[in-house]
Parts: structure tokens; C-alpha cells; sequence
């Protein structure tokens, strides 16, 4: 997965917001472990197993929507 090149210079709150989505915890913890983990091994478990090894716990469901909307919205690109 890869965050939008065009906004490589803008911090994660302001992303979310250009992309009209408020900037959560959850969704700014999403972000984090995206750009945390290798392009080839990004999806929702990946980041799901990376939250948890920090002590982080999203309910499945809510990473799902948080993905599909960030997709949805351009913030994320190449999600698997």
C-alpha cells in the first residue's frame, strides 16, 4: 500500500482531512503502521498484527471500514 505521493509532505491529520475524513486515533494508527510495513506486505491482517505487537487492538470490522474508506478516499493506494 502507498500513501499518495502528492501528499507525501502533509502530516497524517492533514491527509485525512483533505480527503474529508476526520483524523481518529484509529485511522491515524492505520496510517502508521501503512507506512510502517513493506509495500508488499500491507493488508488489513498485516496491520492489524502490527498494532497489536504495540499494544493496540482494532476490532476487525472497524479496520475494514477504516481501509475502505482511506481507499475509497485516496488516501491509501495499492491495498491488498
Amino acid at each position: 500500500m502507498q500513501i499518495i505521493s502528492e501528499t507525501e509532505t502533509a502530516s497524517p491529520s492533514e491527509r485525512l482531512r483533505r480527503a474529508d475524513l476526520r483524523p481518529t486515533a484509529r485511522r491515524l494508527l492505520v496510517l502508521e503502521a501503512a507506512a510502517a510495513l513493506p509495500d508488499g506486505d500491507v493488508n488489513a491482517m498485516a496491520i492489524l498484527r502490527f498494532l497489536y505487537a504495540r499494544g493496540t487492538l482494532i476490532p476487525l470490522p472497524s479496520l475494514y471500514r477504516i481501509l475502505r474508506d482511506m481507499k475509497h478516499r485516496g488516501v491509501l493506494e495499492h491495498l491488498h
